[in-house]
């Protein structure tokens, strides 16, 4: 079966369980009511960012490509601007804008490239 498929039937997700645990009404409103939110935050779009781009890596490093610290920030750059530049439906938190968190995941990737090959 395929994971779109999946998605279609009934299940719970870790993030559904917590959703429930810390605000029923937030469950609620998300599951069963399917409110769609104002806004999203900058900490989903930013940590979904990251996992794109670290699913990229170890997608290549499955063909024995390994992506450089340039190309790893790059693709950051890439899918941050394509998913959050001059969206208004993103909220910031404090002092963190579109910039700051940029270069925050450059940052952060480099951290973790260079500790990788360690």
């Amino acid at each position: 079966m395929e994971l779109s498929e999946l998605r279609k039937t009934p299940h719970l997700s870790a993030s559904s369980i917590n959703d429930y645990v810390e605000c029923g009404l937030l469950y609620k409103f998300g599951k069963i009511d399917k409110i769609p939110v104002d806004y999203k935050t900058d900490n989903l779009e930013f940590g979904s960012v990251i996992h794109l781009v670290l699913g990229e890596f170890y997608t290549a490093k499955m063909i024995d490509v390994k992506l450089t610290l340039k190309q790893l920030q790059e693709c950051f750059e890439s899918h941050w601007i394509s998913r959050v530049k001059d969206r208004d439906d993103i909220e910031y938190s404090k002092d963190k804008d579109f910039e700051t968190l940029l270069l925050m995941g450059k940052e952060l990737l480099s951290v973790w490239y260079h500790a990788l090959l360690d």
